[in-house]
This record gives C-alpha cells, structure tokens and sequence, in this order.
C-alpha cells in the first residue's frame, strides 16, 4: 500500500494518539486527509495498514524559501520607491500647497466685516478634496512600502493597472512619456495580492521609462494594453520605445542579480517573475520588430483559476470516493 499525507505538522504524536484508539478507515481519512488507503484482502479484511511520510523538513524549508522571496520582494519595493523621492514629494507637495492656499483664502473671507460664508464653504470643500487626495497619495506609499503577508482576494486588473498610473504620474510626466493604453473593458476577475500585482506592473512601468532616456522627446511612447488570452487568462503588456534588450541578455533577463542599470539591485524582473508564477501565470520578455522592448504577463481568470482547481483536487480522491 501507498499512503501519502498532505499535510504533516506534528503528525508522530497525531498519528501514534489516533491509530491508539478504536477508529474505522473514515475516520483516518478525516484526521490526516490520505490520498489513499487500501484495505489488505484475505481473511483480516478488519485490517487496515497505514503509512506516513514526514514532510516536515521539505515544508518548514519551503517556509523558509517564502521569507526569502517575501524579503526580496519587499527590497525590490523599496528600491523603487526610493528611485522615485523626487516624484513622491512631488505628488505629495501638490495637496498640501492647495490645502495652504485655499485656507489661507478662506480665512480672509471670514474676516471680513460681512463675512462670505458660501465662499468659504466653497473653499472648505477644496480643502477636504485635497486633503483626501494626500491622504491617498500616501496610503499608496505605505502600501508599497508595507511589508506583510500576501492576500488572496478578488481582483479588478484593469483598476489595478489605472492605479498604477495614478502612482507614476508625476515620473512619466516628468521624463515627458506619453502613454497609449488599450485596457480591454470587462475583463474577468483575477484573484491574487493588489500590492504584489501593482509591484509588478510598477517596475515594468518604470524600467521602460529609464529605458527610454536616450529616446528623443517625441518619440517617448509607452503602450500598455490588457486582454483576456486563448487561454481564459487576464494578459498585460507593455511595450517601450527604447532601444531594446540586447540579444545575449534575453536569456538571463529575469535571472537574480543580474542587471545592466549602474547600482541596480538585479532583483526587480526576478520578483516580477517570482510574483506571476506565485498567481499561478507567465511572464516572457522580447524585442519588438519596430524598436523598443516588449513584456507580456498573463494571470489565470477566477474561473480559470477554479477549473484548475478542481482539477487537482479530482486526482485526489476524497474518502467519500473510497470503498471499504
């Protein structure tokens, strides 16, 4: 017989208590979740042979594996923002001037003899927009510069790659790219992490921008488009108008440390990586014939994603399935 557990997290002590009292092959199947469990044919058909494989060792290194990932991706988030200082006091400095200005104004029309109180409401409302627009500026900051375990929720891509926009405003003005998006209405519902999602299209964003600092003004075009795929997958790629990646970097570009930018962590593309394949995707990188490198990743839809599921569960076969 082969037995397999899924999980094992102090399983000598679960399984030595539980095998020690009276109980039948259902009852094994609902303490350890067995893959499978064979009853011995002959004259002892009460008897049933149980084999446990520890797991421990694989699963806390695999634990340990996910920190590492988890650290480096939180590196790669700081080393992005901090690419963009200039650009974040920017953003920020722009609320917090209008909230100045406006009541500073405001306190003059309330000090006048006859004081214009529909003035100054209107200008308390200028106030509160701008404040809330701060408050949203710097709430994205701390987001990417959290760090904390991944969530698993339902996922809007397009409201995902508009906020990320948002974020790169001042950046792509500043560097004067222009964007040409293609965002493809009513894409399905992804499920994954926002903030490791907006971290991938994020670096992306930002590395075409620096790619293209050689390109002439005119010409700094960005094209993000998103789509759903042959493959029942959300799809987003980015092309930018620089000069591309050089051939015998193609091979390595997503390998860690490795990178062509002077006091570059080499981490970025190996997060993006790390990222999709965690949200169980794709992610590939090429020249586009007419100038400019090209990224394409693909995450599988909800339904997708549960078909897949489902899938893997079927080679599975519960207790239920089993005949005793």
């Amino acid at each position: 017989m082969n037995t397999r557990l899924r999980h094992s997290y102090g399983f000598e002590k679960a399984v030595i208590d539980r095998i020690l009292k009276p109980c039948n092959v259902s009852e094994l199947h609902e303490s350890f979740q067995l893959d499978h469990c064979f009853h011995l044919s002959g004259e002892r058909s009460d008897t049933t042979i149980l084999v446990v494989i520890d797991n421990t060792a694989r699963l806390e290194a695999e634990a340990r594996l996910r920190k590492v990932e988890a650290d480096f991706s939180h590196a790669a988030r700081l080393s992005t923002l901090g690419e963009m200082t200039t650009s974040i006091a920017h953003e920020i400095k722009q609320p917090l001037s209008a909230i100045l200005m406006n009541a500073q104004t405001g306190l003059r029309y309330l000090r006048k003899a006859e004081p214009n109180l529909e003035k100054a409401e209107q200008l308390m409302s200028r106030i509160v927009e701008s404040a809330q627009r701060a408050s949203d500026i710097i709430g994205r900051i701390q987001d990417m510069a959290g760090k904390r375990a991944p969530t698993n929720t339902l996922l809007e891509f397009n409201d995902i790659v508009q906020q990320c926009l948002v974020f790169l405003r001042h950046e792509s003005e500043n560097k004067n790219v222009v964007f040409k998006n293609r965002l493809e209405p009513n894409l399905p519902f992804i499920r994954g992490d926002r903030i490791q999602l907006q971290q991938v299209i994020v670096n992306l964003i930002v590395n075409s921008i620096q790619a293209m600092n050689t390109t002439p003004l005119s010409q700094r075009e960005i094209h993000l488009e998103t789509s759903l795929d042959e493959h029942d997958q959300v799809a987003f790629s980015i092309r930018d108008m620089g000069t591309g990646i050089p051939a015998d970097h193609l091979e390595q570009i997503f390998g860690g440390f490795f990178t062509t930018k002077e006091g570059g962590l080499g981490i970025g593309l190996a997060i993006c990586q790390s990222i999709v394949k965690a949200h169980g995707g794709t992610i590939a990188a090429a020249n586009h014939p007419d100038g400019g490198a090209v990224f394409r990743f693909s995450i599988p839809t909800e339904s997708a994603a549960t078909a897949v599921n489902k899938l893997a569960l079927s080679e599975y076969p519960t207790p239920a399935n089993h005949v005793e």
